[in-house]
């Protein structure tokens, strides 16, 4: 029977999670300590006991201390049929990611290869996708030649975000454009640009082909639009001077959203003769985080923002690079006047 595993393997297991399930998990590893060869059945229901989701987290402490001998009826339940109820095959998946071997490598495979998009149930291919994301992110950690080309078939055919976070940890470039993809779905955005960011610079050249217009423009989806403002708010982080052709070219298009966001980018980037409008403008955007944004980037643009802000002050309306002038709010107004550095 393999060494029971530490405390530190079970931080492994639950990296993000809060102390208390780390402690939880721990409890349920000492308790099996000491002990010896268990019985299959024994084994089988032990992992059974993943169902309980009050005990999840004391039992996946209790498998990883069985070791590999759990690896079996692990793969067995992880791979059993969809449900709505996906927290236990995912404990299954995230136990075996720590126990590794063979077998368990097989299970996570078979587990990625499966298809949830035919799933007719719209909950139960929800958590199915779960599971087969939990599946890919545990693949990273076995160097099977294998897991590269299975990760990158998900990700391309199914966007399974999972995927495409394994293949960003493990530096795989080919998953960039598949990554630039998934910005358009709103539950992927966020992971992706989280996985794009681990790129860096190494993908800039594929967000500037993503930031470019569509040619039928005036036909742009929504999804579009928002894949190309991300784009644009990624090379502005990563001061990708090589961009700033395409972001100033974005910035003059006639779709707010797009011309804000490559308008923060080269501001961020440093770029000189940035047009302040479209910042005057996104302080009356939506979102906070946005305005914030943009307040600040006028605060360090200085003297180069103040004829902007003044007109906005006194004339009440900003001529914005989209269209016609657009009525700046009392509201913008007076934070403008609050603000002396913005003056």
């Amino acid at each position: 029977m393999m060494t029971p595993t530490t405390d530190e393997e079970v931080k492994g297991l639950i990296p993000e999670r809060q102390r208390t399930n780390r402690q939880a998990a721990a409890r349920g590893l000492s308790v099996v300590r000491g002990v010896g060869d268990r019985r299959a059945d024994g084994l089988g229901l032990l992992v059974a006991r993943l169902d309980d989701l009050n005990e999840i987290f004391r039992v996946q402490g209790e498998i990883i201390a069985a070791g590999r001998a759990a690896v079996a009826p692990l793969a067995a339940f992880l791979n059993r049929p969809p449900s709505v109820f996906p927290q236990p095959r995912i404990a299954a998946a995230e136990c075996l990611a720590v126990l590794g071997g063979q077998a368990a490598l097989e299970a996570l495979l078979t587990a990625v290869a499966c298809d949830h998009t035919a799933i007719g149930d719209p909950s139960s291919a929800l958590a199915e996708e779960a599971v087969r994301n939990a599946a890919a992110r545990g693949l990273v950690r076995f160097s099977d030649p294998r897991v590269v080309p299975a990760l990158l078939a998900a990700l391309s055919c199914h966007r399974l975000i999972g995927a495409g976070e394994a293949l960003a940890k493990r530096g795989v470039p080919a998953a960039i454009p598949h990554l630039i993809d998934c910005l358009e779905d709103d539950a992927k955005r966020n992971p992706a640009m989280e996985a794009l960011r681990l790129f860096g610079d190494a993908a800039s050249a594929a967000l500037v082909e993503g930031l470019a217009a569509p040619p039928a423009a005036d036909a742009e989806p929504p999804g579009s639009v928002i894949r190309r403002s991300c784009a644009a708010e990624l090379l502005g982080e990563f001061g990708t001077a090589s961009a700033a052709v395409s972001l100033r070219r974005a910035a003059a298009e006639p779709r707010s959203r797009i011309s804000i966001a490559a308008t923060i980018a080269l501001a961020e980037m440093g770029a000189g003769d940035v047009d302040a409008r479209p910042l005057v403008a996104a302080l009356s955007d939506a979102d906070v985080a946005t305005q914030a944004q943009a307040e600040w980037l006028l605060r360090r643009l200085g003297h180069e923002a103040v004829v902007v802000i003044r007109c906005a002050v006194i004339d009440g309306a900003v001529a914005i690079p989209w269209g016609d002038s657009q009525p700046v709010s009392a509201a913008v107004r007076r934070r403008l006047e609050l603000a002396p550095s913005l003056r």
